[in-house]
This record gives structure tokens, sequence and C-alpha cells, in this order.
């Protein structure tokens, strides 16, 4: 493959010329197509792409794709790398592409776009023409998001910020937006807000991937995802202005609405709960700002963006959730810290959860420096923080708990960081908290697990009972006939093409 998808449908195409998407007709908009989403990516499954949705007077052709990003498989596909590719190698490629433009502009601006196929004004404006749906039981209502990117500008400096926020569907020209204090689309808004304005916003549906993959990432304030999103292309993002609020939106979108998010004192409305990423509902039920919608654009037979957090393992927020490792790898490298060879977030910890760092240990006290610097370099909370010597996969669980078991001697090796910054969604946080700081004054706690060999008896630590990888590539290109053919059949005769005459070993399955 080569290059990622220059749209959501050219993604879609190329998942399905690949057997990864599955067509679902007749699912209902309550509940059935989410809950049908969930048992499908539980056993990692295709991409659902649902059509002649009911519950409501939609066209047959509207349809929803849901959880596109969720597998490495299809975060590959959409990156334009191998289909094939390991977590961690798309990882270490993914961290080359991170970082300061080098004086080509990230976007070009086009001036048709098929977003503009259908146009609705004013109180022509109707979100549930859409099939949105309900995804958890439990959830307050319908959301449009966060399967969306939100993209706002900052009144002072110019800058453009993407993000994935979730979006509560209130009317019919009326949406929550609900975003924490330290989103850089929140900081946005509120220096509007300051003003007694009301801060212009478009919404994106169906965004190409490498659009919607850079959305998620955490960036320093000041670079645009649109910077990220092209790196992530290798090509410049194409967009077109939105009519009302000149906001640059990405031209292949398939569904986008503009309007105004007005200051909190002027207009709330009560958003969630919402079953999130962390696989609760934390956030429970809060007075919110709200996206007064003014116009509403869409190609014909639209295909929303489907992305339902799920419960970990089954997926954290998104199902690009792989492509913030990257971004953490390369803030701990920025640290100067000598010797880091791998980060990796885990989806069953809810991503930045539990992030695992590899090192070559230099020097005693090496990897607790370096677990300092990571536990200030994820996201809003991450609660755990490992760190293992360079012969540990970082992105093999079985083999972090290996370590963590074999390594760690928990009297001197656990550290527990107090007052890290959290926010709504933190399940941990008492919810008499969360009512009275909304959201902007919370903290916990980060635990820092050293499970390398102790520093001081390195070099005798006892050796890891594992062949020499000299050995393993011996052993792989005499038997490589074997070793990369399927399973042999039980109790079947398997012979080295080098064995002496009459010798013969017996494989099982």
């Amino acid at each position: 493959m080569s290059g990622s998808p220059a749209s959501f449908r050219e993604f879609i195409q190329s998942c399905d010329e690949l057997g990864e998407v599955k067509r679902i007709s007749g699912a209902n908009w309550d509940l059935e197509i989410g809950t049908i989403d969930e048992l499908i990516q539980e056993r990692r499954g295709p991409m659902p792409l649902f059509d002649s949705i009911k519950g409501g007077d939609f066209p047959p052709s509207y349809t929803v794709a849901t959880s596109p990003y969720l597998t490495t498989r299809r975060t590959a596909i959409a990156l334009g790398m191998p289909p094939d590719i390991s977590k961690f190698e798309m990882v270490r490629k993914l961290k080359d592409k991170i970082g300061p433009q080098r004086g080509i502009s990230s976007t070009v601006e086009v001036h048709e776009s098929p977003i503009y196929e259908n146009v609705q004004n004013g109180d022509e404006v109707n979100l549930f023409s859409f099939p949105v749906p309900k995804w958890h039981e439990l959830d307050g209502g319908r959301y449009i998001g966060t399967g969306c990117v939100v993209i706002t500008k900052d009144l002072n400096e110019g800058w453009v910020n993407l993000g994935p926020y979730r979006l509560q569907l209130h009317e019919k020209n009326l949406t929550g937006i609900m975003s924490q204090p330290s989103h850089h689309g929140r900081v946005m808004m509120q220096k509007y807000w300051k003003t007694g304005k009301s801060c212009p916003v478009a919404v994106a549906i169906g965004v190409e991937p490498a659009v919607f993959i850079a959305s998620a990432h955490n960036l320093p304030w000041g670079q645009s995802e649109y910077d990220l999103a092209a790196s992530l292309a290798d090509r410049q993002i194409k967009v077109i202005r939105g009519r009302l609020t000149n906001l640059p939106i990405p031209a292949s979108s398939e569904i986008v609405f503009e309007g105004e998010i007005p200051p909190p004192e002027v207009e709330t409305h009560t958003e969630g709960p919402f079953g999130e990423y962390t696989g609760y509902y934390a956030g429970g039920r809060t007075p919110e700002p709200v996206i007064r919608v003014k116009a509403l654009y869409f190609q014909n037979n639209p295909v929303m963006h489907g992305d339902p957090p799920l419960k970990p393992p089954i997926g954290g927020h998104f199902g690009a959730q792989i492509c913030n490792n990257p971004s953490v790898w390369k803030r701990i490298e920025n640290s100067g810290l000598p010797g880091i060879k791998g980060v990796f977030l885990h989806d069953e910890g809810s991503g930045a959860q539990f992030c695992v760092v590899s090192i070559e240990q230099k020097y005693n006290g090496h990897s607790t420096q370096v677990g300092l610097v990571a536990a200030g370099c994820v996201s809003d909370f991450g609660n755990f923080i490992v760190i293992v010597d360079d012969d540990v996969d970082p992105a093999n669980l079985q083999d972090v708990i290996w370590a963590m078991s074999t390594r760690c001697n928990p009297e001197k090796a656990i550290k527990i960081v107090s007052r890290t910054p959290s926010h709504l969604l933190d399940p941990r946080v008492d919810p008499a908290l969360k009512m009275t700081a909304s959201g902007g004054g919370m903290t916990a706690s980060r635990v820092i697990i050293d499970a390398c060999r102790p520093f001081e008896f390195m070099k005798s630590f006892p050796q890891v009972n594992v062949a020499s990888q000299e050995l393993r590539k011996t052993i792989k290109e005499k038997w490589s006939w074997l070793l990369t053919e399927p399973a042999a059949v039980k109790a079947s005769i398997i012979t080295s093409k080098e064995k002496p005459e009459g010798k013969q070993v017996l494989a099982t399955a």
C-alpha cells in the first residue's frame, strides 16, 4: 500500500478490499448499532458498516462505520503502512514522523468540495436527519462525537486546533461539547468567553484517517494537528474555508456543521453520562457548553464515523490509541536522557494509564530519572509508569509482567508521585470533588515501577533462560521452511532438510 487514504470513503474501500469490512443492514440507532459493534470488536472483528438503519426516516444509503481504527491492521491501512506490521514497529515508524514541519505548509486550500452537495442553513438545520446512535445503555442521549474533529482557532495567536471531543445531540441544531480544561480547544474557547464573545467552531465528521488520528494526539501548545496530519499522510491536507467561520475544514469530510459556542454563563445544557475510554461512566451529568449550529453541509449518501469508547482491553477512546505512543516517546527523548529504547501505552490500561518505557541503563539512578520524566509526559492521568530493560519488549504485556515479577523489589523500586493532574473522567477521583472543582482543580497520583535489573549488581544478575539472538538466527535460517508454515497436523512426521539419513523428529501441533 502506498500513502494514507485521502478520504474516509477511500479508507473504507481499502479495508473492504482486504476483508476488513462487515456490512450490516437494518440495525436500530438505539443501542443496536453500539452493542453489535461492541460484540464484534470483542473478538477484534472487521469494521461494521451499517446501512438501512432503523428508528427514523433515514435514507437506506445513510451509513455509519464504527470503530474504524480499533485494530493494528486497520490503523496500518489508515496510515499507508503494511497491514501486517507489528504494533511496536508501527510506533517506531511513526516516531520519525512526529516533529516540526520543514518549511512546507501542511494544508492546501481548495475551492470546491463534495460537502456542499447538500446545504442547510438556519432553521433548516436538522442533525436528527442522520442516524446518530445511542451507543451505551446508560448514556444520557445520542452522541454524534467522538468520531469527529472539532475545529477552533486561537483568538490571539491565530493557529488552528483539531480535537475529537464528545458531542451529545440535544436538539436539531444544538449539541453539547465536553472537553477537559487542559485541552487546547477548551483553552481557546475560554479566550473568547473572557471577552464576552462566542467561540466560532466547525465540526467535521468522516474525515480522512490522517486528520482524525492526528486530532487525537496531545501536541505542544501552538502546533496544529494539521501539521501532524500532513506528516502522517506524507502530503498536504486539502482544506476548504467554512462559509460562516472561515475555519479550514478537511475538504473530503462527509458531514460538516458550523456554529458558535456561547460563554457558559450565557448558555449550558446538562450533558452525560457517557461510557468513556476508561471503561466507566465517570463524568456523570454536568452542565456543559453547547454548540449552536447555524449551517450544515454533507455529501450525498454520507458515511458517519462512529467511534464509541469501549471498555478496555477491547479498545480505549480510539482504535488509533497506538499513535499516541510516538508522541510520548518523543517527549521523553527530548528531555535529553540517554538510552531510551522504546515507549508503549497499553490499551489494557486505557492507553496513557499504563505506560511502559524500555531503556539501556547507563548509570545508577538512570531508571528512576526516566520514570520521573515519563510521569510528566503522559496525558492528564497516567496511573502506572513501568521502566524495563531493553531486553524486554514494552509492547508485550506478558513480557512486561514477567519483568515486574522478577526484577522489581517493591520496597525499593516503587515510588508514588502525588498531586498530578487529573480530570472529570478519572474514576478514582471523589465525585464530590468533581462537582466542586468543575474539572479544573482535580489531582490524583501516579506510580513509577522500576522493573529493571538493579544497577548495583546488573552484571551478576541471573541470565535469562532464552536462546541467544545468534542461535535463534541460525535456527530460523536452517528451519525457515518449518517456522514460517502453519502448525503441522498433530502427530505428523517433520524431517529436517539437512537431517542424517534415517533420523526424524516427531512434532505435535
